[in-house]
């Protein structure tokens, strides 16, 4: 397993990592990694890899013959070296999935909201209308509760629009 120590960035989903780290990952010590350095092996500076592009150079070696191909143990070295790789790429993937899970409101939770707050609103102008009726005593307490109905009732129809995340909700 690659421990985050050795895995000093990523970026553009390559995994760049320590010289430690990469000679713990094939169990070679820096005098190997030397050696393939001088055999092309790509090495972004003195103890940073880029962990993709290693381990292609490795296979593209074992595939051309430039190193011993019936080394079983050379071969499962480079297996296991990129097994890790893209066990700790897909975790890094299953962070950011989560991560965006967390930035998105679902389509029956916004619309469930949305109706909650558009019933709060109407019972709030009921209430509204039933509180300040008695307080306006010029007009007849029906004349004054049509008309506050009437305006509530427009105030409401506002709230109550088509669309893909408006909830369809009982008009009047």
């Amino acid at each position: 397993m690659i421990k985050n120590e050795y895995i000093t960035e990523v970026n553009n989903g390559d995994m760049i990592i320590s010289t430690a780290g990469l000679c713990n990952l094939f169990d070679v010590d820096k005098s190997t990694l030397t050696r393939w350095t001088q055999k092309e092996c790509p090495k972004i500076d003195k103890n940073r890899w880029n962990l993709k592009e290693v381990i292609a150079w490795y296979f593209d070696r074992l595939e051309d013959g430039s190193d011993n191909p019936e080394s079983r143990e050379y071969r499962e070295r480079g297996l296991i070296a990129q097994t890790l790789y893209r066990e700790e790429k897909a975790k890094k993937t299953a962070i950011e999935r989560e991560q965006l899970q967390e930035q998105y409101i679902s389509k029956d939770d916004l619309s469930r909201e949305w109706e909650a707050r558009v019933k709060t609103i109407q019972k709030g102008f009921n209430d509204w209308r039933k509180d300040i009726t008695p307080k306006l005593s010029n007009l007849k307490l029906s004349e004054l509760e049509q008309i506050l109905e009437e305006e509530a009732h427009d105030f409401l129809m506002q709230f109550y629009q088509n669309g893909y995340y408006i909830p369809q909700a009982e008009r009047k």
